[in-house]
């Protein structure tokens, strides 16, 4: 973008063919707007640096996967009380694959108390892909609620498959990996998230 205002100001003319130059001040805002836009995208990039995941201990693995394992089954018993429910709202998406198979809809839901997004199959059965919950009147598994600590988390739960400032993972991996996030703003709890990773 910077290239092509220079190259606007460069050579727009006059009606009687003289070279008009850009104001002075118009070259001092869009100095100023390229700095603050770099000076944001250094922020960033420095946030998500500081709040990268590390893997926690090996020795922790099999714990922090059968929590993931209690967490996934959870909820699905969540999610299959608002079998008869409508959402609030709700947009179908087309998913393509390479491998020749026909089309599916993925649809995402918007609950009263969290978003899902989930595949219709015979009879009209809904099969949960991810859930995302941000109310503190959703029913979270024993111990936890929102507005907690990461240590209260961490004390409920046990050690998770990863961790870093902001977020705690809990992960099962195989073929397909389906992750648990619980995310946090200035050390409270304020989203959980389930994902069924898809196999290829």
């Amino acid at each position: 973008m910077h290239d092509f205002l220079r190259e606007r100001s460069a050579h727009p003319f006059h009606r009687d063919g003289s070279t008009l130059q850009a104001p002075h001040w118009q070259r001092v805002v869009v100095g100023v707007w390229l700095m603050a836009a770099m000076a944001f995208a250094q922020a960033a990039t420095s946030k998500q640096q500081d709040d990268a995941l590390f893997v926690t201990s090996p020795r922790e693995e099999a714990r922090s996967r059968e929590t993931a394992a209690r967490l996934f089954k959870f909820a699905a018993q969540q999610f299959s009380r608002y079998a008869d429910v409508m959402p609030l709202k709700v947009t179908v998406q087309e998913e393509s694959w390479d491998d020749g198979r026909p089309p599916s809809f993925i649809h995402q839901g918007k609950f009263a108390t969290f978003e899902a997004g989930y595949y219709l199959v015979a009879g009209e059965e809904r099969v949960l892909q991810w859930l995302v919950t941000r109310s503190a009147s959703f029913k979270l598994p024993s111990g936890i609620r929102m507005g907690q600590s990461q240590r209260q988390v961490l004390k409920a739960l046990g050690p998770p498959t990863a961790m870093s400032k902001n977020s705690l993972l809990f992960e099962i991996g195989g073929e397909a990996i389906h992750e648990v996030f619980f995310n946090f703003s200035h050390d409270r709890l304020v989203e959980v998230s389930w994902a069924y990773g898809v196999a290829d």
